[in-house]
């Protein structure tokens, strides 16, 4: 006989995920990351203060928090729900734009070496602020599962065509950290408020497969625990 308390828990999360809009959730993920960040930084500062690497950190985090902040403000303004404007994006430029913006003396303290081999691809029709988002997500999951032990974030682009004839382009972002069961990719890997990161709400990849939804991609995943995870995304070109 099914547990009537876990059935009514199960049935409160579907409400949940249900009630979720790829906005909304982004936003909640955000709001989160940023707090947890800047929680952080008050833990360590009165401890680190007088180091020259800290204080670069602390400049660096601290101005990605304010333009990221900004962001947050800019989609509350101007959004509403699930409305995306879709225009050609250079997916290379997008990807691109979010390596520069993380700190450079944190990626070294943490021993993280960032790859990129984009290939000439096709533009694809999207809204550049939510793929930014998307793909800001991988990237973000991707260090913090080399926390600790640092690694390698190999970021790659490529054009193909199939046997249709339709043009695609294929984005893979691979990493070496501490990688994922089989289980959990396949039963909660995309399910909201699910998560294996001791802070986190789980909401990160929910919405994330929700946006590459939005615009027609497909995102495929492997991974293997001590290994790493390689996610690849799928979009067709005009």
């Amino acid at each position: 006989m099914p547990d009537e308390t876990a059935a009514g828990k199960g049935s409160g999360r579907r409400r949940q995920a249900d009630a979720l809009q790829p906005a909304n959730s982004l936003l909640v993920h955000d709001i989160k990351n940023l707090s947890f960040r800047l929680g952080a930084l008050l833990q360590n500062l009165e401890n680190h203060y007088e180091d020259p690497l800290f204080k670069k950190s602390v400049v660096e985090i601290l101005a990605d928090t304010v333009r990221r902040m900004d962001g947050i403000v800019r989609r509350c303004r101007h959004r509403k729900g699930e409305v995306i404007i879709k225009l050609p994006v250079d997916l290379n430029e997008v990807l691109h734009g979010l390596v520069e913006a993380l700190p450079r003396s944190v990626l070294e303290k943490r021993s993280i070496f960032i790859e990129e081999l984009y290939a000439r691809i096709p533009k694809i029709w999207g809204d550049v602020e939510f793929l930014r988002e998307a793909f800001a997500i991988l990237i973000q999951n991707a260090l913090d599962a080399m926390e600790g032990a640092g690694g390698r974030l190999s970021l790659a682009t490529a054009g193909r065509t199939t046997r249709a004839g339709k043009r695609q382009v294929v984005v893979t972002l691979a990493d070496t950290g501490c990688g994922m069961s089989a289980e959990f990719v396949r039963q909660h890997l995309f399910t909201p408020f699910v998560t294996t990161k001791d802070q986190g709400l789980g909401l990160g990849l929910y919405a994330c497969r929700k946006i590459i939804a939005l615009h027609d991609g497909v995102v495929r995943v492997r991974s293997r625990e001590g290994r790493g995870t390689t996610f690849r995304l799928v979009f067709n070109a005009p």
